[in-house]
């Protein structure tokens, strides 16, 4: 485990490594919910945990990772579906690990190193000069507005 931080209620640690990469979701507080280790829920991703930041229910992910020929970036378990997104950044429920609908595009495969919330939504830095649609030019700084 090489990322680790902790959710601001203090409730949920969440951690991941550097490449390829398992991002995990833990019981914070008694380490004890379903699982005798605290594990809510885990994601494997071919790509290492690069920005990370948990607001509104939200738990978003930033890296640089590829799809490992399956498809896609990311996949979701211990789900009854198997989710699969092509992004370098994305967002999961902080309380089940699904993926929400958020997954904007980026340009460069090095992707998504940073969040921020600012009042007009969520800031993403990182190494691209394209986000969000192909048609959106951004030097490394993008604004999602009304996100989160």
């Amino acid at each position: 485990m090489t990322n680790l931080q902790l959710s601001d209620d203090g409730k949920r640690l969440y951690g991941g490594d550097l490449c390829p990469d398992g991002i995990y979701a833990w019981d914070a507080v008694g380490l004890a919910t379903t699982r005798p280790d605290g594990l809510l829920w885990t994601t494997w991703c071919n790509g290492g945990m690069q920005g990370k930041l948990e607001v509104g229910g939200r738990f978003y992910f930033g890296s640089h990772g590829g799809d490992r020929g399956r498809g896609g970036f990311c996949w979701v378990s211990p789900s009854n579906r198997t989710s699969v997104v092509a992004s370098r950044a994305m967002a999961f429920s902080t309380g089940s690990g699904e993926l929400e609908d958020w997954a904007p595009f980026f340009d460069s495969p090095m992707g998504v190193w940073a969040y921020a919330v600012v009042p007009q939504g969520l800031l993403v830095g990182g190494d691209f000069t394209v986000a969000g649609d192909r048609s959106s030019p951004h030097q490394g700084l993008a604004l999602f507005r009304g996100t989160p």
